[in-house]
């Protein structure tokens, strides 16, 4: 009588190091969830604001240029946007009269020098421009720094000429490169600033 031994069987793939891999990814994925929530709403947050002060300026400067209408309940619609515009077609728009707020600046890094954009930006809140944000500014390799503001915006063009006067640097309106970054002057930082 013989007896038959089977081999032994594969225990097939090691499960505990599968629910450890699925685990880590299932964390990674909530973790990158979250950021991007937190992130992205802050972003949103901020634009939302901009966007809000941005067309808060513009009915003003338009209603300057447009005739002046009584203030009644009825017409309180004649200072929208919309109302505006369509209430003076044909005229061109009268310079927009700056209403005191500074504007955010954004002092964005364009050179090789690690920290240049936080060292201006605090140079500029020692200055009194108290809302500065640095970053970088890959997009485009500019050869001298500029302080670019919004066509059209005094406020920003107000800001944009006295930072470029105390930096000893140009200011311009944006260029297509800046047209998508939010309401505020725009700092982009060359070499020349690594004083």
């Amino acid at each position: 009588m013989s007896t038959k031994v089977t081999p032994p069987q594969p225990s097939g793939l090691p499960l505990r190091g599968i629910a450890m891999i699925i685990i880590a990814v299932a964390v990674l994925l909530l973790a990158w969830g979250v950021y991007s929530m937190t992130n992205s709403g802050t972003n949103t947050a901020q634009e939302e604001v901009t966007v809000a002060e941005t067309s808060a300026n513009k009915p003003a400067a338009n209603a300057s240029a447009a005739p002046a209408a009584p203030a009644t309940p009825a017409t309180s619609a004649a200072n929208s946007p919309a109302a505006t515009a369509s209430a003076a077609p044909s005229q061109p728009a009268a310079p927009a009269a700056t209403s005191g707020a500074t504007p955010k600046v954004f002092a964005l890094n364009n050179s090789t020098v690690q920290g240049l954009a936080n060292r201006v930006a605090e140079d500029l809140k020692s200055k009194g421009f108290a809302d500065v944000e640095s970053g970088n500014f890959p997009d485009e390799v500019l050869p001298k720094s500029v302080a670019f503001f919004t066509p059209g915006n005094a406020d920003e063009e107000a800001a944009a000429r006295k930072i470029a006067d105390q930096l000893k640097i140009t200011a311009q309106p944006r260029i297509d490169a800046l047209k998508d970054k939010p309401a505020g002057v725009i700092l982009v930082i060359a070499e020349d600033l690594n004083r």
